[in-house]
């Protein structure tokens, strides 16, 4: 395998053994190292569609002498316009600063029409008045059905499935497989305490897998590379 590297204008032109692949440099968000060996470029579309290059790989720039050197030496194509002076960040900066100029008019433009609708907010409060007067009457009705609510939130909560919300920790060091730990807030990586998830982008779809096949709290997050990894088991 050969990588070349080399400044395209408004884009960086990666060939790898023939196949070329375009990034445009208003995309990249920012450029890391991984593992001693290779360059992170995130594009902000999301950690499997990260562009990661081995340096051991890479033909063009030569002699690079470590992956800092690869990282930084993508960075002065960055820093380059289409012109191949121009920076492109400064650019990006001066359009930011114009629309924020645009906005800042318009705020004050809109001042009036706050104040209008503060006044009409004073106009409204004696109809709000009313309408509380109005709830006033239905307090005891609006209980009953709170209590009913409630009965019913219970009933649902016992027969659902264990829900997840955000991850406690996420693993993006392996290209094109990102790991979700869910676990207590402080949890233990080496307790058996997480049920973990993994997604792999292969082609164009995205596979969802779960340690085990389940989403049990019973695995080690220091564990997550080397698990089992299944479909999920309706069953489990």
């Amino acid at each position: 395998m050969a990588i070349q590297i080399t400044d395209d204008l408004s884009c960086i032109k990666v060939n790898n053994d023939g196949e070329i692949l375009f990034i445009q440099k208003k995309l990249v968000k920012t450029i890391d190292t991984l593992r001693n060996d290779t360059v992170r470029i995130d594009i902000g579309e999301g950690p499997l569609k990260h562009v990661f290059i081995n340096i051991n790989d890479v033909t063009l720039p030569a002699g690079l002498e470590d992956v800092a050197e690869l990282r930084d030496a993508i960075k002065v194509m960055l820093d380059a316009g289409e012109d191949g002076v121009s920076d492109p960040t400064l650019e990006n900066q001066e359009e930011e600063l114009g629309l924020l100029t645009t906005i800042k008019d318009r705020q004050i433009t809109d001042s009036g029409l706050l104040t209008n609708i503060k006044d009409g907010q004073t106009t409204a409060n004696g109809h709000l008045s009313n309408i509380k007067n109005a709830q006033d009457a239905h307090t005891s009705l609006l209980e009953d059905m709170i209590d009913l609510l409630t009965q019913l939130n219970s009933t649902m909560s016992e027969a659902s499935a264990p829900s997840f919300g955000d991850p406690s920790r996420i693993d993006e060091s392996e290209p094109g497989i990102v790991y979700y730990g869910y676990g207590a807030s402080g949890a233990d990586p080496m307790a058996l305490v997480w049920a973990i998830k993994r997604v792999r982008r292969v082609g164009d779809e995205y596979i969802t897998e779960w340690a085990d096949g389940d989403q049990q709290y019973n695995n080690k997050w220091a564990d997550h590379h080397v698990l089992v990894y299944l479909p999920l088991d309706p069953t489990g």
